[in-house]
């Protein structure tokens, strides 16, 4: 049975902070839930192009999905089935695609499945989340996210060193991120993990200082590709490799079909993408 999915906000906040008492145990089985949600706040997709800072005022960019697959999918961990920590979960890859036209006109119906894949040798749990847009019956997008759920023996999440970008990836752009950043993209996503907000707030959860959330990074690099002449996105690939920390400066370059981010002279996120021009 499909319920109207939480609002975004400091409240749902609340009640992930309260599932640190978890004790974190493999999934029994795959959980399945659905939700529903009215159709798209045009203003409130405006604000979000221009915040980002997509110049295309017409369509819904496909990064703004991932505001919605979220809040499923926190919804869906705040389920008591759902046996790990939410706060303990970190992002490490996502991947959204359109799958067919999308009507701004008319609700979704958001199918939430959470997957747990196979615990790796030194006992890593890694859980893949994936939701589906649909409307009047048929898919619209999907987004899959893979998250580090329980880090085993290994300690602290560790990514595989990333090959030098150098030959096959031309400059962007750059942008500047204010200390601030965070929580103004906070109040527009509805995403108040406190990593991004505070320094205090950071310190709590064992970073120095502040972080980007990630799926700004992949908008902003959205936005950007997308002025560069590369079409419309209808495929967009991350792999997080490390923390952008605020204040910081950011460097966008890409090839025919991928794209990398860096910071202080350091890969934060790599990923591919697939676009559509205007004569397809």
């Amino acid at each position: 049975m499909s319920r109207q999915l939480p609002a975004a906000g400091l409240g749902i906040l609340g009640k992930a902070m309260m599932t640190l008492a978890r004790k974190a145990r493999p999934l029994e089985v795959d959980m399945h839930r659905s939700f529903s949600v009215p159709a798209l706040d045009g203003q409130h997709v405006a604000r979000y192009r221009t915040f980002v800072g997509f110049i295309d005022d017409a369509t819904v960019p496909l990064s703004y999905f991932y505001l919605l697959a979220q809040r499923a999918q926190l919804a869906a961990m705040l389920d008591p089935e759902f046996s790990f920590s939410v706060p303990g979960m970190v992002h490490v890859e996502n991947d959204l695609r359109i799958l067919n036209a999308i009507d701004p006109a008319l609700p979704f119906d958001l199918d939430v499945l959470a997957i747990q894949e196979t615990p790796s040798q030194n006992g890593k749990l890694y859980v893949v989340l994936k939701v589906l847009f649909k409307q009047a019956g048929m898919e619209r997008v999907v987004c899959i996210s893979r998250y580090l759920a329980h880090r085993g023996k290994g300690g602290a999440a560790r990514q595989a060193r990333e090959p030098n970008h150098e030959a096959n990836h031309e400059p962007v752009t750059s942008w500047s991120l204010p200390a601030d950043i965070g929580r103004h993209y906070a109040k527009l996503s509805g995403d108040f993990n406190p990593i991004h907000l505070w320094p205090w707030s950071a310190r709590l959860l064992g970073f120095r200082r502040p972080i980007a959330h990630g799926m700004y990074s992949v908008a902003k690099a959205q936005a950007a590709l997308e002025a560069d002449g590369v079409g419309k996105i209808t495929r967009l690939s991350a792999r997080f490799i490390k923390p952008v920390t605020l204040p910081g400066e950011v460097f966008l370059a890409r090839s025919t079909d991928s794209y990398c981010i860096t910071s202080a002279g350091q890969g934060a996120v790599t990923g591919s993408f697939e676009a559509r021009t205007d004569n397809e």
